[in-house]
């Protein structure tokens, strides 16, 4: 036997925690082996019986499950199909009653009515509240309009009292029981939906279970078991029994169509009425083969029987589903990719007839070697996905993201490429491709932007790998609404804090057709776009909260943000290379004065001559003014709001590791706490006060915890915010 390979019977083994990396399980029997926590990367299950097993949080990269069978073991079928025809039985008892009771109320009140005049009125109103309720059902059932359903309850339970208040005024000193009458129509609806839903699950729970011809078999007992216990004695002696069986029969089979109604909807997919679907379906993963939280990243499930696996949270990435049988009945999350019948189609049986894939979330689908020509993944999500050799012509790759996606050995000539979502973490070895479209050929804009352009010809032997890297290096952020210039380089810079080997440069700000608008960026550095792009996003949306339009900011930043501002509000205008440059937390401009010597900004003019400089006395002066307007503390021993902001001034000031920027900012904020000392109960500087502290304390967590103004900070913050009513 291999040293990596194990016995055939391991039934019942507990493998729990266990390193099992590369190890060799071909044709094992591994009924209700319990391989939970195991590192089983690279493990071969090739043709292997795994039913009822446990790989919950397991590490199963790359492991081969080719032909094995999972799912549930023979005697768990039996026990839930013997299960399920009793409860078959039951309810078609209980819809043999129901039948009677229905059936031979509506049979005696159309007798009264039409031979018993002195009862015509009273024999009306039952009829009509029988009646009512099938119709409800009616509504309920096959229409699926649950508000519709309750108004015309409401409308009903309406009727009844109005017809009941007329045979009082008809027949003086008779009364009717209106209660009775709304507890019958209640009750009967009530019954009706529980019996309805319980064989609606149980038809779906045989049909996942045992198939289409046990199904069948299970429809024509309740249907045998109804009509037969109809007749059974203890209704055929009742005095009106020979004479209501046509309408006892009637409701009976009105009542099992219905039952199968839902239950064929629910199979066919109808949400409305998924939900016994969907609970059949987790009923039977209880006991079979369990991937709850496993990581199936690379894993191989070819041509393997998949039926009644639970698959809950666990990771798909890249997963190899070709041939695989019963993934229908598996448990699955909301937000898989295998839901969706079409997308099943393709990544099993490999049906390309099906071409729109327009706005999904494919995230970590395995498409390898498919021929996706004429495909639509207009705004689709394929990250992470596997695409190696696929064939892209004509394709619409439009705002589609491809980020760490595996495009090598593919073939894109001709497919259409606006906004897409390549990154630096898209594999693209071998690529191929001749030319391809940069926009999307729409009515109003017939120009597809063909590159190379048709009269030179195609691209050169690794000329789309050059055109592409110019693509990877740069870095789009989109935002839904107007663009926030200042808070936008502010959260830039506090970015390459975080990433200090990050150089950002500002190339360019555009408006697509959505009215989307986007920072471009060049990225100089190894960053995970995707990642990077949120965390953009999260700081931008919070900045905004606390945003204070009135406040000041760094110089280089002002101009900075000022420049954007400008192009923002005039797309025509450009940003050269070089402009904008965001590196270590600190923001540059170096602007080229022969082609742009003045911005406009909308409110005037101003000159930038090259790298932003300033003098931090300015804003020295400024601060230590405004300071100075505050009260003096009236005890030498206890320092007041001026006393604490002079010493917090003063520690920033000295902070050697602190550049002028990050200076000046600071001491804007020190300024603004400043301002809300002299005015107390003024709501909007005690609200920028708070924002002070805030972007105080951002400044302060880049230092090194030894820095003297991380000390000082923490001494006088407490004490400068009692004095402020902030504490």
């Amino acid at each position: 036997m291999p040293k990596n390979s194990y016995k055939n019977n391991l039934r019942g083994y507990n493998f729990k925690g266990t390193n099992l990396e590369h190890k060799d399980f071909i044709n094992a029997d591994l009924r209700k082996a319990n391989f939970t926590g195991a590192d089983l990367r690279e493990a071969n299950f090739t043709g292997a019986d795994l039913r009822e097993a446990k790989f919950d949080s397991a590490n199963l990269e790359k492991a081969n499950f080719s032909e094995a069978k999972f799912g549930l073991q023979f005697h768990w079928i039996i026990i839930y199909l013997s299960f399920s025809f009793l409860l078959v039985i039951i309810v078609g008892i209980i819809l043999a009653i129901l039948a009677n009771i229905v059936g031979s109320a509506i049979s005696d009140a159309v007798i009264k009515i039409t031979k018993e005049p002195n009862y015509k009125n009273e024999n009306i109103l039952y009829l009509a509240t029988l009646l009512a309720s099938l119709i409800n059902f009616i509504i309920l059932v096959i229409f699926r309009k649950v508000i519709i359903s309750i108004s015309t309850l409401g409308i009903t339970i309406t009727l009844i009292i109005i017809l009941a208040f007329f045979k009082e005024i008809l027949y003086k000193g008779e009364t009717a029981n209106i209660t009775f009458l709304i507890i019958i129509y209640l009750l009967i609806v009530s019954i009706f939906l529980i019996a309805i839903s319980v064989q609606s699950l149980v038809f779906n729970f045989i049909k996942i279970i045992a198939g289409n011809k046990i199904l069948i078999i299970s429809i024509f007992v309740t249907l045998a078991v109804t009509i037969y216990v109809s007749q059974a004695a203890i209704f055929t002696e009742l005095p009106s029994a020979d004479k209501n069986f046509g309408m006892v029969l009637s409701t009976a089979v009105y009542q099992v169509f219905l039952v199968c109604f839902i239950a064929w909807k629910a199979i066919g997919g109808s949400q409305e009425w998924a939900w016994p679907y969907k609970l059949a379906i987790a009923i039977a993963a209880i006991k079979g083969t369990s991937f709850y939280k496993a990581n199936l990243t690379d894993s191989d499930f070819n041509n393997a029987n998949v039926k009644h696996i639970d698959l809950r949270e666990a990771i798909l990435t890249r997963t190899y589903w070709v041939g695989v049988q019963g993934i229908e009945t598996a448990q699955l999350d909301r937000n898989y990719y295998l839901n969706q019948l079409e997308v099943r189609q393709l990544v099993i049986e490999k049906v390309l007839e099906y071409k729109d894939f327009y706005n999904l979330n494919l995230q970590g689908i395995n498409l390898q070697g498919l021929d996706l020509t004429d495909f639509n993944f207009i705004d689709s999500d394929l990250r992470q996905s596997k695409l190696e050799g696929v064939k892209l012509f004509n394709t619409k790759l439009v705002r589609t993201k491809l980020g760490e996606a595996n495009l090598n050995n593919a073939d894109i000539t001709g497919a259409y490429i606006e906004e897409w979502g390549v990154t630096k973490t898209t594999k693209i070895d071998n690529i191929k491709c001749d030319y391809i479209y940069l926009r999307l050929e729409t009515k109003k804009d017939r120009d597809p932007h063909r590159m190379p352009p048709s009269n030179e010809g195609n691209f050169q032997p690794n000329g789309f790998r050059d055109f592409l890297k110019s693509v990877l290096d740069t870095l789009k952020i989109y935002h839904d609404q107007e663009i926030n210039s200042k808070v936008a380089i502010q959260v830039l810079k506090a970015m390459t804090k975080k990433y200090p080997e990050v150089k950002l440069e500002v190339i360019g700000i555009e408006h697509n057709k959505d009215n989307k608008k986007s920072i471009r960026l060049k990225v100089d550095g190894d960053i995970n776009y995707d990642q990077f792009e949120k965390e953009y996003g999260s700081i931008y949306e919070e900045t905004l909260d606390i945003y204070d339009s009135h406040g000041s900011i760094p110089n280089t930043v002002a101009m900075a943000a000022d420049f954007i501002e400008a192009v923002n509000k005039n797309p025509s205008q450009k940003i050269y290379n070089e402009s904008i440059v965001i590196e270590g937390g600190e923001v540059k401009m170096s602007i080229d004065q022969s082609r742009q010597q003045n911005i406009n900004t909308g409110g005037g003019n101003f000159n930038n001559s090259g790298i932003g400089a300033f003098n931090i006395g300015d804003i020295t002066g400024t601060v230590t003014n405004s300071i100075n307007q505050l009260p003096a503390s009236q005890q030498p021993d206890k320092p007041g709001i001026k006393e604490l902001l002079q010493q917090l001034q003063s520690a920033i000031e000295a902070e050697t590791n602190l550049n002028i920027d990050d200076k000046t900012e600071a001491l804007e904020q020190v300024k603004a706490l400043a301002e809300a000392g002299k005015k107390p109960q003024d709501g909007s500087l005690q609200k920028a006060a708070k924002t002070a502290v805030k972007i105080l304390k951002g400044t302060i967590t880049g230092l090194p915890s030894a820095a003297q103004l991380v000390t000082e900070f923490n001494n006088v913050l407490p004490l400068i915010l009692k004095n402020l009513g902030l504490g």
